[in-house]
């Protein structure tokens, strides 16, 4: 369906990485693929940028445990990097065992700063840029939603 209308298909896929994949490689990947919630090591983020994914991390990558993750994020380009919360679970560090949420996003996505060695400023702006590459155009262009630039 997604190739058919030209949108983005989003995978989440926990267990079943190799079968997602073998699915995908026989029905023909979409133009706009993200991992959502991506749980696999760097073998596997390379099959999904082999095809153009983006490979988006949910607050797991913070977890000490997370070396797999942290891995995949080291060798995914940067135009490749999004963030997410997966709420109300996964909630990344220093807040782990709480309901988990938008508003707690920003420590994600500061823990991908710091591995990437980048400010947090220039973290955001690429996640922002990523996530409007990845759903095809400015946040609700796909839905017809327009808005007046804002000054920086």
């Amino acid at each position: 369906m997604a190739k058919r209308h030209g949108l983005t298909l989003a995978i989440h896929d926990r267990d079943g990485h190799d079968d997602v994949l073998d699915i995908l490689d026989a029905e023909g990947w979409p133009e706009r693929v993200i991992m959502h919630c991506f749980s696999g090591d760097a073998a596997h983020a390379r099959r999904c940028l082999d095809h153009g994914a983006w490979l988006s991390f949910s607050g797991t990558v913070t977890f000490k445990s997370a070396t797999p993750q942290r891995e995949a994020l080291a060798i995914t380009p940067a135009d490749r990097i999004l963030v997410e919360t997966d709420a109300p679970f996964l909630t990344p560090m220093p807040c782990r065992g709480k309901r988990n949420g938008p508003y707690l996003v920003a420590h994600t996505a500061r823990f991908v700063a710091e591995q990437l060695a980048m400010t947090e400023t220039d973290c955001c702006r690429m996640l922002n840029e990523n996530g409007s590459a990845a759903y095809g155009g400015p946040w609700g262009a796909v839905a017809g939603i327009t808005r007046e630039p804002q000054n920086e």
